[in-house]
């Protein structure tokens, strides 16, 4: 995976969880990647992945629960960010 990151070409990468998240998003680096985050979603999660989105990167949250819009638009908004939903 890191050889495909480094290569310089544009690359998407799936998250299903924090953990995977955070992984993705150190190896990514400045790449500004496509990044897909699926699966469950707590508050920090979500808030993990908006901080992504600010770094650049283009991070599509896939809405599984109606419960997770709502605290996707809080911490958007306390991030000054606009999530890319999916």
């Amino acid at each position: 995976i890191e050889s495909l990151i480094h290569s310089g070409e544009p690359l998407g990468l799936e998250a299903g969880s924090k953990a995977e998240l955070m992984a993705v998003l150190a190896h990514a680096g400045m790449t500004r990647s496509v990044i897909v985050c699926n699966g469950y979603k707590d508050r920090e999660y979500i808030r993990l992945a908006l901080i992504g989105e600010k770094m650049g990167h283009k991070v599509y949250l896939v809405i599984e629960k109606m419960s997770e819009i709502a605290i996707v638009l809080d911490e958007a908004e306390r991030l000054n960010v606009v999530p890319r939903l999916g």
